[in-house]
């Protein structure tokens, strides 16, 4: 993603066939090092075969601020699909 730095995606087949790429992301215009620590947050983003490439879709949690206990640390996603 242009002006981004992506970290930690984790994929997953939906029911529509498609391949989600969750990820962490965070705006280049920060260092690496510490802006995943104060300015990630995690994305979704769409494919149809899972090498990709993945089209952005959304951001599925922001950021929520200091106040929070994970406000500026959004970070890392692992996505299971559950099985009902």
């Amino acid at each position: 993603m242009d002006g981004y730095w992506v970290w930690c995606g984790s994929v997953a087949k939906g029911e529509d066939g498609r391949f989600h790429m969750f990820a962490s992301r965070w705006p280049k215009s920060l260092p690496m090092h510490p802006g995943w620590i104060v300015a990630s947050e995690i994305v979704r983003a769409v494919s149809d075969t899972p090498e990709g490439p993945y089209d952005f879709q959304e951001v599925v949690f922001p950021a929520r601020g200091a106040e929070y206990w994970d406000g500026r640390s959004t970070h890392n996603p692992h996505i299971v699909k559950h099985e009902r």
